[in-house]
Order: C-alpha cells, then structure tokens, then sequence
C-alpha cells in the first residue's frame, strides 16, 4: 500500500476551477507524496437519479472513498469550496483508536473526514436505496448522524469555516486567525470565485495566482470556465484582461443555475 497521503476532492464538473486552487494549495503546503483524486470521475457509481436530488452535484460522492479504496487504509475527504493552509499531513497522522471510524473536524461535519476505509463500509447505491424506502434522509446522512465512532478529533482549525462563530469578527478585520488550517467557503452565493469583493477574496485570489505561476493551471483554464459561466467575470482582471461583462449582470443572469453550484 503506498505511504501517500490520500485525499478525495468532492467536486461537479462546474467546479473544476475552486477544486484545482484547492488541489494545489495541498501540494504547496507539503512535503509529503500526495494522491490527490477528483472524485467527479466516480460519479458512475452514485445512482443517476440521485444525482439530482440532493443540495450539490458533489453531496453523495464523499460516501464513495471507501469503495473507492477497495474499503482498504485511509482516505482526506474536502469539499471544492475550501482552501489549506497548513500541512495535509496533520489530520493524516491522527491517530484511529479501537472504536474510532471517521475523525471529523467540529460541524458541518463530513466536509472534512479522515475515514479508516475498513472499518467504514459505505456503499453509495446501498445508502440511495435506503433514501428511497424512507429508512435514511439526506440530511442526517451528511451529517453523520447513522455512524459510529465518529470522534471530532480534528481541530476544528481544519474545518473553519463561514458559518463559525469566529469567521465574522475575522471578516471584519480581513485576517484569519494565525490558527487556521483550511477555510471553507460554505455561503454559495458569496464564495469568492463567484463573489467579489469577499471579506477573503485576496486569499483565495493569490492561490489562484500561485496555481498559475507553478503551471498547475492555465489562464486558458481560468478563460474556459469564465466562458463557461462557472465562475465570475471580474476574475479575468487576475489576467491584467478586461472583463467582458459585470458580475452582477453575469449573476442575475445566471440566479437560478449559481443556487446550485
């Protein structure tokens, strides 16, 4: 089995942009092998008809990881909408006590896992099938609220997040508390690749930059997902380019869609 750290990004093809800034924010803050897996390429294995029934085109996937591993080792799981900071190798090293299944870190729980993928044995179309006869809902699911050994174990550094009793205080003052490990951008409709100005928007901007700078993504990424509509207009000024249209009108005309990115 190989000594890498593994992490599972859950992302739609929507967004691709927010899932490679964050892919290269792991790698830029490691010296450790990564294997990094973008999960939308499993997405065979959820059930197509719900695909559509829950909250993000990436809700199910971060039920997958261990079916993915072959229910072997340890697997990361992140939602696209997030940013590190610090060092993956941190919650990786956590270590798994007897009864200990999933280490999570504080709320909004199963967007950031440490999954023992043996002792874990979700199947997705299982866990669908249970959805449709009524015995699981959606949202106790993402919750976590079926498991076992679920332990909190993580600093809750490493899920902080929009909603958190800290962020606002932090916002206003346009400075992450020196103890942040990842910031997870949680508000849709403010996150800072469709929203401009974010109280972080700097942040996550210069990632972008940094990502660009290493070749890890292109400006023609960048101008493919603008022309795609999938993220904000004004970040062709990133490309010292003139935007073709403004963001508002880029969202009101695409309200409706952005709800579910």
């Amino acid at each position: 089995m190989s000594d890498a750290v593994r992490v599972f990004i859950g992302a739609g093809k929507e967004h691709w942009l927010p899932a490679e800034v964050l892919r290269h924010s792991i790698l830029a803050t490691t010296s450790r092998p990564v294997e990094i897996v973008n999960l939308r390429e499993h997405d065979g294995l959820i059930p197509k008809p719900w695909r559509g029934k829950v909250p993000t085109s990436f809700s199910l996937q971060r039920f997958l990881i261990p079916q993915v591993c072959g229910y072997q080792g340890h697997g990361i799981y992140l939602d696209s909408d997030q940013l590190v900071l610090r060092d993956i190798g941190e919650p990786w090293d956590t270590p798994f006590a007897d009864n200990d299944r999933i280490h999570t870190a504080g709320d909004w729980q199963s967007a950031v896992m440490l999954i023992d993928c043996e002792r874990v044995r979700w199947s997705v179309a299982a866990l669908c099938a249970e959805m449709d006869a009524g015995a699981k809902r959606y949202p106790a699911l993402s919750n976590l609220k079926y498991e076992t050994g679920v332990t909190g174990k993580l600093t809750q550094w490493w899920n902080w997040h929009d909603r958190c009793k800290l962020y606002k205080a932090a916002a206003e003052l346009g400075k992450l508390p020196d103890d942040v490990r990842l910031i997870h951008f949680t508000r849709m409709n403010t996150q800072p690749w469709l929203f401009d100005p974010h109280p972080f928007g700097t942040l996550w901007n210069n990632a972008l930059l940094s990502a660009i700078r290493d070749g890890a993504i292109t400006t023609d990424d960048v101008r493919r997902e603008i022309d795609n509509q999938n993220v904000r207009p004004s970040l062709s000024r990133l490309l010292n380019e003139q935007p073709r249209e403004v963001d508002r009108a880029w969202r009101d005309r695409n309200r409706k869609r952005l709800r579910g990115l």
